[in-house]
């Protein structure tokens, strides 16, 4: 059997901004780097033998949280990355519901007719998340391993690993998970057991913008096995207050906008000029 941590990223600069990053390589937040860090605590006295991510940024800095304490090696997949987007890479989320309402209700809704131009669909995501993360066990029979991706690429592996089809209720059921959420699996000749699954319980409230839908902090769903799944409420995410620096346009990272932050200086990106492009 292998044990195997799956962990979304920590807050990005698309979560804050609203702006869409399927495989735009955008920079983690001040926020972010505080998760990374109650991330690390909850992590310190696990043991872990292998540590995978894919190759952008915000997946990269949060494996830190792991690999650097426990002096792993870093292994990077591109079958990782998030949705690819296509056209819709760094343009707002509200932008696209005024300009193309009904793909975005596609989107909201989780439908297989979901397809952005030039992007990726559901069910193109499912098949490659599952493949990924079976042929990852595969390398590690009877061993321990941490693998950091994103939100939607998450839900679908998950939803297919249900085996749930496209339909609201079933996708409904899934919920969406905070940054650097948690969700454990046990896999055993290609059959994933779900221990639990979205469970930011590391995070404290000020770092943990996700409300329940009572208007306190998210509950944090664990599910004993891939069967009888709780209902769940799927939480709007809340727009969070912006940090935004002087001069600074969301989404675009700045040369000095992130002077401030509280990560140690070895995990920030070299400064960078211009604009990043998506990743194909």
């Amino acid at each position: 059997m292998t044990t195997l941590y799956l962990i979304r990223h920590a807050e990005a600069e698309g979560n804050l901004y609203r702006r869409i990053h399927g495989q735009y390589d955008s920079l983690i937040t001040d926020n972010g780097y505080r998760q990374i860090q109650a991330l690390e605590q909850r992590f310190a006295d696990t043991p872990i033998d292998a540590v995978y991510s894919s190759d952008l940024f915000r997946t990269m800095t949060t494996a830190r949280a792991i690999y650097v304490p426990k002096g792993l090696p870093l292994q990077t997949r591109a079958d990782l990355r998030e949705m690819g987007m296509g056209e819709w890479e760094d343009r707002t989320w509200a932008g696209i519901d005024r300009t193309d309402h009904q793909q975005m209700a596609l989107f909201s809704a989780g439908s297989p007719d979901f397809h952005p131009p030039g992007g990726e669909t559901f069910p193109e995501i499912r098949r490659r998340g599952t493949a990924a993360i079976l042929d990852i066990a595969a390398k590690h029979p009877n061993q321990t391993v941490a693998v950091f991706s994103h939100g939607t690429l998450i839900r679908n592996t998950l939803a297919a690993f249900l085996g749930y089809g496209y339909t609201s209720e079933e996708m409904h059921k899934m919920g969406h998970s905070d940054n650097t959420a948690v969700t454990l699996l046990e896999i055993t000749d290609g059959k994933v057991n779900i221990v639990y699954m979205n469970d930011n319980s590391h995070l404290s409230p000020a770092i943990s913008p996700w409300p329940s839908s009572t208007g306190g902090r998210r509950t944090t769903r664990r599910p004993t096995s891939t069967s009888g799944l709780p209902p769940s409420t799927s939480p709007r995410r809340p727009t969070a207050p912006s940090t935004k620096p002087a001069g600074r346009r969301p989404g675009k990272p700045s040369t000095a906008a992130w002077t401030g932050m509280t990560a140690p200086a070895s995990w920030r990106r070299p400064i960078r000029t211009g604009r990043p492009t998506p990743r194909a």
